[in-house]
């Protein structure tokens, strides 16, 4: 291993070691939640069972990794707001007033035949919940609901280092620009405790497919344990000591499912009487609940979708015999989706699809409006049904594994209904709503008394299948809603079935819930749709799909009119948002400004584009047009080649074009976006998703002062004739430290890398290989330091005298493989050249350890010291 440095000292232009500002700002945010656990706001439905808790052991959380915010709780119950008692799930994230979905759950009925009666029982959640927290440990035996480890969790890859800050702002239902570091690190704490304390035992799903251990052979693959492997804290984190194969990369198994980015995880028994005569009247079955909700943070239409899996295991309670059995089971999704606006809502089915769908009756909807956005489209998914036997060609999926001769069941029936209509709700806390809903499972009307009282299409006539509102909203053809009921508040159910389960067996039903957003409320329908193809088209394909880079880790700094957004300061969060992921190699960061903290792509401004320099720059994809209702070829990225850079200095608003304004909000996101020119995949381009940051300008305190500004040089001092150079510039002057740095240069197997070391503490605070000025290298501690010497394909020899003096110098044309070269070296080298020349000392560029031969005289060498020195600029 060789080691060159060049000297250089960076300074202030006045020599003055300055003082660094350190500006305390203490931010005090009183907020006052109040939740009354009886109240569903409008209609007084209450669940009464959960004790709000969002940390510590929560009893209810939030799937939020992309455009969608969907709460559930810990009972199965789902998309209701414990803070409000109305709509919880969201669409785009931030429309808390509006919202796209006020309750749902998952029910299912069947004759259940273990001798007790009525046979006929109806389980499962909506308004309320038939089933408590906690897992059946055997036959009519759950686990205490208040035990710790009795609760929902919730998890995500990348929590140790992702920006948390909207996450924290959600679940404590507070403001972005109100959350504090302190939330931020609770919000984190219990991420890491869910991650450590997963609970695999009891179904929580985890990848199964072993690790390489320090032998390099691969362990623990499939055997239904969780190996942590080399991570023996269990925190996802490659500590110090955890790399035991010395691959730079932390082996073991994690939690986790379909390579989510965000996993929910709760599971629930219905062996409580009072629960399950509170929802439809029947008594227990002995039936256990896993659900799992999942989730991928990307901008393309899966950023649209949330995945959940319903898993029934069938347990039984305590007098349930060993040859129990159900009969005739079916499975209902039933939804009351309040899309903004309750009392103006329609609803359909599309039978090709699986799905059925909420959308608004008019043009406007109130509550949309007031975030300046038309009525978006709300939808549920049969994914996958439950299984039943099939065919000997018949392959059915079931925990995504392929089952052959079975086959899953779709779809078999939707209706809808309508608060205070003729059709409306089954009664609560009476069985009658058991026998209403089974109505309802097999297309019938809720009160049918014989097979003829089948529901009603939108013409009034009865519906020959079991579905109704097939028709295209888009097209205005079929049937729809609003001829047989006026536009309203809705219900809508979709079933499946007929299943039969015996003691000990198990199903699962998996649903996609699709959100979609276009110009207006009808092309939200199509956009919605088209979102679900891709929706469908991950599950089919076991969502091997490759993802968007990494969101970058930005801070910001607020200035006199200036604003510094700077993402380049966490090398390890830098290496990994630009690595390439599946073919798709990373390309460029967009800088957007936006008018709020919930607003999405479509109302962003793009303030800047920062791309690799090569042949990409616009970049075409197939997307849905919604004004045309095509799916159209049409640029997704604009690049420029201008260069990658990860900080940026904005002193004008995008909006109105005028300069910033001190003490006024203004939001702002930076992307990363990544390529593959590839005809064999369907999305070429995948850009992260947006994480908002709020920020408002603002002047000094009285009496600091800023002695650099963005964009400053710091002077470097060079000592050494080498022809490289040093160049330090100011990103953020409220990062500087005041320190002195110095650069060395290192030569380990031709690979010439760069290290830029802090004198005053001692430490090294970045190494690097780049030389390209093109390439913004990490930003440390405010400065972006630029290293470069010679232009790769260069010979330089120099000759000086004793004083340093260049005597003669040649550059001759890099010789390319023959010379040996993987790089170009910034070195300074003494030697000779034999022959008919002698020189005292000589610089030398392009090459590494090779020989060379000028007239057959050879050219030897050894390493001399050159290093560069700079002082950072401070404040005071």
């Amino acid at each position: 291993m060789d080691v060159d440095e060049e000297v250089f000292t960076l300074q202030t232009e006045d020599n003055m070691s300055i003082k660094k500002l350190i500006t305390s700002c203490l931010i005090v945010a009183l907020v006052a939640v109040f939740f009354v656990g009886t109240s569903w706001g409008r209609d007084d439905r209450n669940s009464g069972q959960e004790l709000f808790k969002t940390m510590g052991t929560p009893t209810r959380t939030l799937l939020n990794i992309n455009y969608v915010s969907y709460w559930i709780l810990s009972s199965g119950l789902g998309a209701n707001n414990p803070y409000t008692g109305g709509n919880g799930v969201y669409f785009p994230r931030g429309t808390y007033s509006a919202g796209v979905v006020f309750i749902e759950g998952l029910l299912w009925a069947g004759y259940v035949n273990d001798g007790a009666l009525p046979a006929l029982r109806c389980g499962g959640s909506f308004y309320t919940s038939g089933n408590r927290r906690g897992a059946i440990i055997s036959k009519g035996v759950a686990e205490s609901p208040d035990d710790a480890d009795v609760r929902i969790w919730r998890v995500r890859p990348d929590y140790a280092t992702a920006d948390l800050t909207q996450d924290a702002a959600e679940i404590n239902n507070i403001a972005i620009g109100a959350v504090t570091d302190a939330q931020v690190a609770t919000v984190r704490q219990q991420y890491a405790t869910d991650w450590a304390e997963w609970p695999w035992e009891k179904g929580a799903p985890f990848y199964d497919d072993g690790y390489v251990d320090a032998a390099g052979d691969t362990v623990g693959a499939n055997n239904g344990v969780l190996d942590w492997g080399e991570d023996a804290n269990m925190n996802g984190v490659l500590d110090e000591g955890e790399d035991a194969n010395g691959n730079l990369a932390l082996d073991g198994e994690t939690p986790g499912i379909a390579g989510a980015d965000q996993v929910v995880w709760a599971v629930t028994n219905d062996l409580a009487t009072g629960a399950m005569q509170q929802l439809y009247g029947s008594p227990p079955i002995g039936m256990e609940q896993q659900i799992t909700m999942w989730g991928y943070n990307r901008t393309d239409a899966l950023g649209n979708v949330c995945f959940k899996r319903y898993r029934l295991i069938y347990k039984g309670t305590a007098t349930t015999p060993s040859d129990a059995t159900i009969d005739s089971m079916f499975f209902c999704v039933a939804c009351d989706p309040d899309l903004g606006e309750y009392a103006d809502d329609f609803c359909g089915c599309d039978t090709t699809l699986d799905l059925m769908f909420c959308y608004n009756s008019v043009t406007l909807d109130v509550k949309f409006t007031g975030y300046g956005y038309p009525p978006p489209c709300s939808a549920y998914d049969f994914l996958q049904g439950p299984i039943v036997e099939g065919d000997a060609g018949d392959v059915a999926i079931f925990d995504m594994k392929e089952r052959p001769g079975y086959r899953n069941l779709g779809m078999t029936a939707f209706n809808y209904f309508a608060a205070g209509s003729s059709i409306t709700d089954p009664p609560r806390e009476v069985y009658e709503g058991t026998t209403q809903f089974y109505n309802l499972m097999n297309g019938l009307l809720p009160t049918a008394t014989s097979a003829d009282d089948v529901f009603p299409d939108a013409d009034g006539e009865p519906s020959a299948t079991g579905f109704v509102l097939t028709g295209d909203p888009v097209a205005g053809t079929g049937m729809l809603d609003g001829n047989l009921l006026p536009a309203g508040d809705r219900r809508m159910l979709m079933h499946t079935g007929p299943v039969y389960m015996s003691l000990g067996d198990t199903q699962e039903v998996v649903v996609g819930v699709v959100v979609g957003m276009g110009a207006d409320r009808i092309s939200s329908i199509a956009v919605c749709k088209y979102n679900d193809i891709s929706c469908q088209y991950a599950y089919d394909n076991f969502f091997e799909l490759a993802k968007a880079p990494v969101s970058p880790q930005v801070t910001v700094t607020a200035l006199d009119e200036e604003i510094i957004l700077n993402w380049g300061w966490d090398q390890t969060a830098v290496a990994t948002t630009e690595a390439e992921q599946q073919g798709y190699a990373f390309e460029g960061y967009n800088v957007y400004q936006l008018p709020r903290s919930g607003a999405t792509f479509a109302d962003a401004i793009r303030v800047a584009t920062y791309d690799v320099v090569n042949e990409y720059t616009t970049i075409l994809d197939a997307t849905f047009d919604a004004s045309s209702g095509q799916i159209l070829q049409v640029p997704v990225q604009l690049g420029t080649n201008s260069g990658v850079h990860r900080s940026i200095s904005i002193t004008q608003d995008a909006f109105t074009a005028t300069p910033l304004v001190n003490g006024t909000e203004y939001y702002f996101a930076v992307t990363a976006y990544s390529y593959n020119p590839s005809d064999e995949v369907p999305i070429h381009s995948l850009e992260s998703s947006l994480l908002i940051k709020s920020v408002q300008p603002q002047t000094t305190d009285p009496g600091d002062r800023l002695q650099a500004a963005v964009g400053d040089t710091i002077i470097a001092t060079h000592v050494g004739p080498s022809q490289g150079s040093v160049t330090a510039y100011v990103v953020d002057p409220t990062a500087l430290t005041g320190h002195g740095y110095k650069v060395t240069f290192e030569e380990t197997d031709g690979v010439v890398s760069w290290t830029l070391t802090d004198t005053t503490a001692g430490e090294a605070v970045l190494t690097a290989t780049n030389q390209d000025p093109e390439i913004e290298n990490p930003i440390v501690d405010g400065l972006n330091v630029v290293v470069s010497g010679p232009s790769p394909g260069i010979l330089a020899i120099q000759e000086w005298d004793t004083d340093g003096n260049v005597l003669d110098e040649r550059i001759t044309p890099y010789f390319g493989a023959s010379l040996g070269t993987t790089g170009y070296l910034l070195a300074n080298r003494a030697g000779s050249l034999t022959g008919d020349r002698t020189f005292d000392r000589f610089g030398f560029w392009g090459v590494d350890d090779v020989e060379i031969n000028f007239a057959e005289q050879s050219l030897t060498w050894d390493y001399s010291s050159e290093e560069v020195h700079f002082v950072a600029a401070t404040q005071d």
